[in-house]
């Protein structure tokens, strides 16, 4: 929730400067073209520029707006610089003084333009709007190729074909290059580098949504914490990277051992905590003992032998996940202070 509301604000800023920068630009733009006579596109480019300045405002009283707002202005930004391109074959038509590279410049402008838009559109909008977008634009740009020819007599292949493979090509490797660092993004945001399992906060985000989802259905949601024991000796007897690789084989041991529908996460340190959607009580201690059999009876590198305790609780009817978390915990504090390698479940009547 907190990164959408970062999303949202850095979206904002950067629509409420660039959109100014838009409306002045564009305004000189339309004052270029009084001087030159052209008064078709400088009375559209007032208006772009007019556009520009009201969503600009829009923007900075209701923010929500700025995904609607967004798609406004990617079709009408297109749609003005097709405008503007077609005013230039129409002027080329009757103008036979008006060189043909004219017409190419126009079209590398387009094109150019097009590609930060395809950009914006990708990163603003969902990919329903993308696809209608994406057509609608390609469909545009043939409709440019047919006015051409029917003006000039020439399809002027070259222009419209170099300029389209450049716009895909440039639009497809920006959106890799953007759909790679936001899976990276995503991957270190979500996973621990050391284990490869989630971290503290994406297991808490699955857990708050599992706790919402338990309370709506009425479903059964267990929690299982548990801690290596005796972890910091094997830190001091075979130093650090040796504990490394025991978190890491451990991890791949008990990702192997729980079900497909749990999700392990590293709590901390060498603490872990497995979530059991649709868990009773009884099936989330069967569980645990399984995960601890398992450690136990495994010949970790180096280190050979090993333990672990672990505390387990289901969720109850009023319950809080701060609730959840905590019960869990004292249910592992219980156990490793009764001797460790072993599953000690919560009970609400027992003091811890």
């Amino acid at each position: 929730m907190q990164e959408k509301k970062e999303i949202m604000r850095r979206h904002r800023l950067i629509v409420l400067i660039g959109f100014p920068l838009g409306v002045i630009i564009a305004f000189l733009f339309a004052i270029d073209t009084i001087k030159d006579g052209i008064q078709g596109q400088s009375g559209l480019t007032f208006l772009f520029s007019i556009e520009l300045f009201i969503l600009a405002v829009i923007v900075f009283f209701k923010p929500d707006f700025i995904p609607n707002l967004s798609l406004i202005f990617s079709y009408s930004t297109v749609i003005f610089l097709f405008w503007l391109t077609i005013s230039n074959i129409n002027i080329a038509y009757h103008d036979s003084t008006y060189g043909r590279h004219f017409i190419g410049d126009s079209l590398n402008g387009l094109m150019g333009w097009i590609t930060i838009i395809f950009i914006f559109t990708y990163l603003s909008l969902s990919r329903k709007k993308n696809f209608i977008f994406t057509i609608a634009t390609f469909g545009g740009l043939l409709a440019i190729a047919t006015y051409h020819f029917m003006y000039l007599g020439t399809f002027e292949i070259s222009y419209y074909i170099s300029r389209w493979l450049n716009t895909i090509i440039g639009v497809g490797t920006a959106i890799l290059l953007i759909n790679r660092i936001g899976n990276l993004q995503t991957h270190y945001a979500t996973y621990d580098s050391l284990t490869g399992l989630l971290n503290r906060k994406a297991i808490t985000q699955l857990l708050e949504q599992e706790m919402g989802r338990s309370e709506r259905y009425n479903r059964p949601l267990s929690i299982i914490i548990y801690d290596i024991d005796h972890f910091k000796n094997i830190n001091d007897t075979y130093g650090h990277p040796s504990g490394d690789e025991v978190l890491k084989s451990m991890s791949d041991l008990v990702n192997k051992t729980i079900r497909k529908e749990d999700f392990l996460g590293r709590w901390g340190g060498e603490e872990f905590l497995i979530l059991l959607p649709d868990t009773g009580k009884e099936s989330a201690k069967f569980l645990a003992e399984r995960v601890r059999v398992a450690i136990e009876e495994y010949q970790f590198e180096k280190v050979k032998h090993l333990t672990a305790s672990f505390g387990v609780a289901t969720n109850q009817i009023g319950w809080t996940q701060e609730n959840l978390l905590l019960y869990t915990d004292n249910a592992l504090y219980e156990a490793k202070h009764s001797g460790r390698n072993r599953v000690t479940s919560y009970c609400a009547n027992q003091k811890l």
